[in-house]
C-alpha cells in the first residue's frame, strides 16, 4: 500500500508561509502603545511606567525575541519619541555595550530609575496599610491593586524581623517631621539604626535648645530698684500689719532687689533669693506636725547619711578586669561632660589621677523626658563583690502590718544609694572610664549587686524603733487608724530621718492620703486592690502570639491572682496550650 507523504511546498510557497509567520507573531502585530508620560501628573508616572514596561517584555516573551541589542531596539522604537528624548538624555549615546552586559537590561534599568525610582520600604508599606477602596470599586479591582502594592513591599522572613518592622514602621507614621526625614534617608532601615538616629536627634535638640537658650538671654533691660533716678516707694515692698487677701500671712517683708527684665522671657522676675527673704519660699519638705522640715543642705555637696562609712567585702582573689572605654556618641559627648561635671561638683565621684586595677565602661542613657542617666557596667566587678544575704520584705508579709490602717503617708529617699558614702579602701572597684579620663565613686551606686540588700538592712536599723513604718529599700510608708496616730508616727519617721541626714524627695512623697500605691497594690481604709497600672497592662495586653509571650502574660497575671477567683480553673485551658506547639 502507498505510503501517506505530508503535504510538500514548493521553495516560493515556503518563503511566503515564514513571512505570515513573522508578522503574525512581530511586536507590530500586538498594537501595543508609545509609552507618553508628558500630560500624566508625576504622581501617576509610575505606576504606568511600571504597567508598561511588564506588557513590553510580556510581547518580548510571545515573540520570541530574546536577544539583547533587538529587544533595546524594540523598547526604544515602540516606546515613542518621549521615552527616547528621555533616554538618549540619560545616556548621552546610543552605543551598545561591549563589556558583556546585556543591552537591553541596561537600558531598561536606566529607565526605570527615572520613571519609578526605588521607594523607601517604610513608604511601600505605609501605601499598602493605607490602601482604601474606592465607593464604586469592584471588590475584585481592590483585591488586584492591594496585590500589586504588596509586590512591592518586604515585611520580613522571620516573626522576629516582622516585629522590628513593625515597630519601625509604627516610628516613622509618629515622627516628628524632622526626625522621619532622617529616618527615611536610610535605605533598609534597621531597629538599631533608629535607635541611634533617634537617640542623636533628641541629644542634637536639646543642644540647640540650650544654645538657643543662652542666645536669647543676651540682650536684656536692667531695672535697678537702688537707683536714686528711680521712685522707690512705687516699686518697694512696703511693711504692714493688715492681714493680706491674697497670701493670709499678716507679717509682710520688704527687700531693695535688682529686676532684669527679659524681652519675650518666660522666667519669673522674682528670683530665689528674693523669694526667700521676702518669706515667700521655703526650701524643704513640708511636714504635718509643726511645720517640721527634712531640708535639703545648700552647700555643694550631695546629703550623706551621718557618721556612716561604708566598706564593701572585696574578694581580692577574684583578677581585676580593666576594660576599654566605650566609644560616647559625638551629639551626647558634651551632656556627658556635663553630667559628670554635676557629679563632681557635689562629691558624687571624683577623678582618678593613678593607675587603677578596677576600671568598668561607662554608659550613658538618655531619658524618656530627654534628660541623661549616667550608668557604669559593674557585671564583672560585681564577680568580686560578696554579695549580703539579707532578705528583701514581700507584700505578703508587709500586709498584715496594715490591718486597720486609714491614713497614710509615702516617703521617698532622694538617690538613696549616692547618700552612703563609701570608705576610701572600696572606692577603686568603682573606677570607671571615659573619654574625659579616670573617675570614681564616693558613693554607694546603682548597679553594685551588693547595694540593694545592704541598703534594705540599713533603713531597717534606722526606722527600727519607729511604730506604723515599713520600708522597702527606698520606699517608706507610714500610716495610723486614726490622723493623730498617723501623724505622731509620721513625726517619729522624719525625726529619725533627720537625725541621721538622710534627705527626701519632695516631688515623689505624700502625706496623709486615704489612698496609695505600694509595690504593686493599691491601699486604702477599706483593704488592699490591685494598682490600676496592673490592672490597665493586663486589659490592654494584646493576644500573645508564642509561648514566651503565653508564659509573660501568665506571670502578670498571677501577680494579682489573690484578686482573681479560681484563677486556676480559669486559666487551665490557656496553661494547656504551653504543652502544645503555638
Amino acid at each position: 500500500m502507498e505510503e501517506e507523504r505530508g503535504t510538500e511546498f514548493t521553495g516560493e510557497q515556503c518563503e511566503q508561509q515564514i513571512v505570515q509567520n513573522v508578522a503574525l507573531f512581530s511586536p507590530a502585530s500586538y498594537n501595543m502603545p508609545q509609552f507618553r508620560f508628558l500630560h500624566l501628573p508625576s504622581s501617576a508616572v509610575r505606576n504606568s511606567w511600571v504597567a508598561w514596561i511588564r506588557w513590553f517584555e510580556n510581547v518580548m516573551v510571545a515573540t520570541g525575541i530574546k536577544d539583547g541589542i533587538t529587544r533595546k531596539a524594540q523598547l526604544l522604537a515602540i516606546g515613542g519619541a518621549e521615552l527616547q528624548s528621555v533616554y538618549y538624555g540619560i545616556t548621552g549615546d546610543d552605543s551598545d555595550v561591549s563589556d558583556g552586559t546585556d543591552p537591553y537590561q541596561k537600558a531598561k534599568q536606566m529607565l526605570s530609575d527615572h520613571f519609578a525610582p526605588k521607594q523607601h520600604e517604610s513608604y511601600e508599606r505605609f501605601e499598602f496599610w493605607t490602601l482604601k477602596k474606592g465607593d464604586d470599586e469592584p471588590i475584585e479591582k481592590y483585591l488586584i491593586r492591594i496585590k500589586q502594592q504588596a509586590e512591592k513591599c518586604y515585611f520580613g522572613k522571620t516573626e522576629i524581623e516582622s516585629r522590628q518592622i513593625a515597630i519601625l514602621d509604627k516610628l516613622n507614621q509618629n515622627a516628628p517631621e524632622e526626625l522621619r526625614r532622617k529616618l527615611l534617608e536610610k535605605q533598609h532601615l534597621s531597629l538599631d539604626d533608629a535607635t541611634r538616629i533617634v537617640n542623636s536627634f533628641q541629644a542634637i535638640k536639646y543642644q540647640a535648645a540650650r544654645i538657643s537658650q543662652q542666645s536669647n538671654t543676651t540682650q536684656i533691660n536692667r531695672v535697678d530698684f537702688n537707683r536714686t533716678s528711680l521712685n522707690k516707694n512705687k516699686y518697694k515692698m512696703e511693711y504692714k500689719p493688715v492681714k493680706c487677701a491674697m497670701c493670709g500671712f499678716a507679717k509682710h517683708r520688704e527687700a531693695d532687689t535688682t529686676f532684669y527684665v527679659i524681652e519675650g522671657g518666660q522666667q519669673p522676675l522674682l528670683g530665689k533669693v528674693t523669694a526667700q527673704n521676702l518669706g515667700l519660699l521655703r526650701v524643704g519638705l513640708p511636714s504635718c506636725v509643726n511645720n517640721q522640715v527634712n531640708r535639703v543642705n545648700t552647700d555643694k555637696s550631695f546629703p550623706k547619711i551621718k557618721d556612716f562609712q561604708l566598706t564593701l567585702p572585696i574578694d581580692d582573689s577574684i583578677p581585676a578586669v580593666i576594660q576599654p572605654l566605650r566609644r560616647c556618641p559625638i551629639p551626647m559627648l558634651q551632656k556627658v561632660k556635663e553630667k559628670l561635671d554635676e557629679l563632681l561638683s557635689v562629691g558624687i565621684i571624683e577623678r582618678v589621677d593613678k593607675p587603677s586595677p578596677w576600671v568598668s565602661p561607662l554608659v550613658p542613657i538618655i531619658k524618656d523626658n530627654g534628660d541623661l542617666r549616667l550608668c557604669v557596667d559593674m557585671r564583672k566587678a560585681n564577680k568580686a563583690i560578696q554579695r549580703l544575704n539579707h532578705p528583701l520584705p514581700i507584700f505578703d508579709n508587709i500586709l498584715p502590718k496594715l490591718n486597720g490602717a486609714k491614713f497614710f503617708t509615702t516617703l521617698d529617699v532622694k538617690q538613696a544609694f549616692h547618700q552612703v558614702e563609701l570608705a576610701e579602701e572600696s572606692r577603686y572597684i568603682t573606677t570607671f572610664i571615659t573619654n574625659w579620663g579616670l573617675f570614681r565613686y564616693t558613693r554607694l551606686l546603682f548597679g553594685i549587686n551588693y547595694a540593694p540588700e545592704f541598703f534594705q538592712s540599713l533603713m531597717e536599723s534606722i526606722l527600727a524603733e519607729c511604730k506604723n513604718t515599713v520600708v522597702f529599700i527606698d520606699d517608706i510608708v507610714v500610716w495610723g487608724a486614726t490622723e493623730t496616730e498617723h501623724d505622731d508616727a509620721v513625726k517619729t519617721t522624719l525625726a529619725a530621718l533627720t537625725n541621721k541626714g538622710i534627705a527626701l524627695n519632695v516631688n515623689k512623697c505624700r502625706f496623709k492620703q486615704r489612698e496609695i500605691d505600694f509595690l504593686g497594690h493599691k491601699l486604702s481604709g477599706i483593704g488592699v486592690a490591685p494598682a490600676d497600672s496592673k490592672v490597665k497592662s493586663i486589659l490592654q495586653c494584646r493576644p500573645p502570639q508564642t509561648k514566651e509571650e503565653l508564659r509573660s502574660f501568665l506571670g502578670l497575671v498571677t501577680y494579682v491572682a489573690k484578686f482573681i477567683p479560681d484563677l486556676a480553673k480559669v486559666s487551665h485551658s490557656i496553661r494547656q496550650l504551653l504543652k502544645n506547639p503555638i
